[in-house]
């Protein structure tokens, strides 16, 4: 092999590269769910995307976290909707979230007996029948948002645990208030490791998932056709 072929295969790998940077960075990006803070309606082990474009671009939309860029604010941008389900970073942790939208900038938001208020209105909720999670039953809910926007969520512990009850929140201007649908078991803005999650740092918004792999770990890929989970292969995300 000459050394004129050799840099013409390194100039096809680094246009690949670049090309695979773009489409990450400003189109869509996959993500795998390696918790329950989002049960019932995203479980460990889907693989999904976002969308890039949807909210706008800010130097954590890129590769590395974009910690290697300037700080250029966002661009393009366009707000989300309360009840969209976001990706974010959560900036001083340096890791990537993904939660519901519930508060909008300038929101009141409280949680009491397990019951969220937005500008002390309550939201409404249904009982659903129970659904099943390893050996035992949790207690689902339809939840309804202002807008009429509707998805299900879980008390795992009831509605009187610690997350179950809090303070009122006054979400900052430029800022969201983001709650898991798992609602006895998520990090979310109830509590001060995540708490309001500025604009700049929402990466995507979370639109389909791929597939979805039941007890398989990733890297074990004989395992994945019998644990494939056929019923959630490019189901819309609510």
């Amino acid at each position: 092999m000459n050394k004129k072929s050799i840099l013409s295969d390194i100039r096809t790998i680094l246009e690949a590269l670049l090309i695979a940077m773009a489409i990450r960075s400003l189109l869509v990006q996959p993500f795998t769910i390696p918790s329950a803070s989002m049960y019932p309606n995203l479980m460990v082990g889907d693989y999904f995307y976002v969308t890039k474009y949807t909210y706008g671009f800010s130097r954590y939309s890129f590769p590395f976290g974009g910690y290697w860029l300037p700080d250029f604010g966002r661009v393009l941008s366009d707000n989300p909707k309360r009840g969209d389900i976001v990706v974010f970073r959560v900036i001083d942790k340096d890791q990537d979230y993904i939660k519901r939208v519930i508060g909008l900038p300038g929101d009141e938001i409280k949680i009491e007996n397990g019951r969220v208020y937005i500008n002390d209105k309550i939201l409404p909720r249904k009982r659903l029948a129970d659904s099943d999670y390893k050996d035992y039953k949790v207690e689902t809910y339809l939840e309804t948002l202002p807008s009429g926007k509707s998805y299900k969520i879980w008390e795992v512990g009831g509605d009187s645990s610690f997350s179950d009850n809090t303070g009122s929140y006054t979400v900052p201007e430029n800022h969201y208030f983001m709650l898991g649908d798992n609602r006895d078991q998520s990090s979310d803005s109830r509590f001060s490791d995540v708490a309001f999650v500025p604009f700049d740092a929402l990466i995507g918004k979370a639109k389909h998932i791929l597939f979805s792999l039941e007890n398989a770990n990733s890297y074990e890929f004989w395992k994945w056709f019998s644990n494939i989970r056929s019923e959630r292969f490019m189901k819309k995300i609510n």
